[in-house]
């Protein structure tokens, strides 16, 4: 009883916070610490106080000292909501789906931990969203086949940095791990279409991106311990994405330029 009397009265004093309307989620992983300190950095200076920074770490299993490394960095970094550490390389899809079961925001945004977000970028992202209709937002992505970064609708959007409403997420389900990595983002903005939200490319959104696994086709990938064949993935990734019906027509397997 005398516990009970005092955590009411303590409670009397505290007032309710309410959830951020927008949430940013940084995944970590192989990145340099210090790139990662400025990732994190770009964006606390522009969360204001609706917005919310979750970050989850992957472990690095090539040198689990790098992921020490970069944990430091997270419990440094002033602005940092909520984060936590994956003991294994879990594949981007899973730390996106953890990232957002931490997050509250009715808008969040999925962020690497290589992108480093300019001066009003995060109010450039918000403002895609003006739209009801629209259920995702990117910086770039691809229509009628092509790579584009100029403003307007899309197919589908990059995997670097992109936002989605949450009610679409709802709708729709999480991010698939069978496409993960390096299709994630094609497959989810497929199903988001599918399910009658527009996916749209925002304008005004300053930021410097470091190439990635993505591009780095010699490059090794463990999800959970395990060596994944890279050359099955990426034929497998670019059989799927020219099945799409907005790649009908093209005769190369590679999405042109």
């Amino acid at each position: 009883m005398f516990f009970r009397k005092t955590n009411k009265s303590i409670l009397k004093h505290v007032a309710p916070q309410a959830p951020a309307r927008f949430s940013f989620i940084v995944t970590g992983w192989g990145e340099k610490p210090s790139l990662l300190r400025k990732a994190l950095n770009s964006v606390a200076d522009q969360l204001g106080t609706e917005g919310e920074l979750i970050v989850v770490i992957n472990q690095y299993e090539d040198d689990p000292g790098h992921t020490e490394k970069l944990v430091t960095v997270v419990e440094n970094t002033v602005g940092v909501t909520r984060w936590c550490r994956i003991s294994q390389n879990s594949g981007v899809a899973r730390a996106w789906n953890v990232g957002y079961q931490l997050s509250e925001g009715d808008l969040f945004f999925i962020m690497n931990g290589d992108c480093v977000l300019k001066k009003g970028a995060v109010t450039a992202l918000l403002k895609g969203f003006a739209s009801p209709k629209v259920g995702i937002v990117g910086v770039g992505g691809i229509r009628d086949g092509r790579k584009v970064d100029t403003p307007g609708p899309c197919q589908g959007v990059h995997g670097f940095l992109f936002g989605v409403r949450r009610k679409t997420h709802q709708k729709i389900g999480e991010f698939d791990i069978v496409f993960s990595p390096l299709a994630d983002e094609v497959e989810y903005c497929v199903r988001a279409s599918k399910a009658g939200w527009e996916i749209y490319i925002a304008d005004g959104v300053g930021f410097n991106h470091t190439c990635t696994i993505s591009e780095q086709t010699d490059r090794d990938i463990r999800h959970f311990g395990r060596l994944l064949d890279r050359a099955i993935l990426d034929r497998a990734n670019l059989a799927y994405k020219i099945s799409l019906p907005w790649m009908e027509g093209r005769a190369s397997l590679k999405i042109q330029e």
